[in-house]
């Protein structure tokens, strides 16, 4: 398989890690992604390729909502590039993506179930990527600063908070500087 994968790469001018499948170790895996899933094309008579449309992907998001990924900017670009293909994104569409991939909203996150109000909501979604990849950034940044100082510090159970406090003192920071 992996020789295949390397010479798709390599005829494409892609990658060697062109073909991802790390998210099978993510909240967002579920064996239903190939059930919504659409075949697009075989190379090598061994590679298989499958697309998913765009509201999947959302859910898919949500259900992993990282703050330290790309994962918030994703669904902000999702929606920016639905709007310029004249296919918006709607609520309908993620929650029957919802649905039928997890079975509800039940471990979707409060603060997922945030980001998609605003990206529903938003009138300027480019803006709204560049915000989201700037949040992303700021919130990778304040966890390798918390590794580095405390190594074991970051663990799942702790990152938001560890987000929630670096946000804080950016805050506090900004208003005393303002002063």
């Amino acid at each position: 398989m992996k020789e295949a994968i390397n010479a798709v790469g390599d005829r494409l001018g892609l990658p060697n890690v062109w073909v991802n499948d790390d998210f099978k170790k993510t909240s967002s895996y579920t064996p239903k992604i190939a059930q919504y899933s659409e075949y697009y094309k075989t190379f090598s008579n061994v590679l298989q390729i499958r697309t998913i449309r765009a509201e999947y992907l959302v859910a898919m998001k949500l259900m992993s909502a990282r703050r330290y990924k790309k994962d918030t900017s994703d669904i902000a670009g999702i929606f920016y590039e639905q709007q310029i293909a004249g296919n918006p994104m709607t609520y309908d569409k993620v929650n029957t993506a919802v649905n039928q991939l997890y079975g509800g909203w039940d471990n979707i996150s409060e603060y997922a179930k945030e980001l998609l109000q605003k990206a529903l909501e938003c009138k300027d979604l480019k803006q709204l990527f560049i915000e989201f990849s700037a949040d992303e950034m700021e919130a990778k940044a304040a966890l390798l600063d918390v590794e580095r100082r405390s190594p074991g510090t970051v663990q799942k159970d702790t990152i938001d908070s560890i987000i929630e406090v670096a946000k804080k003192r950016k805050m506090m920071k900004h208003d005393i500087d303002e002063r």
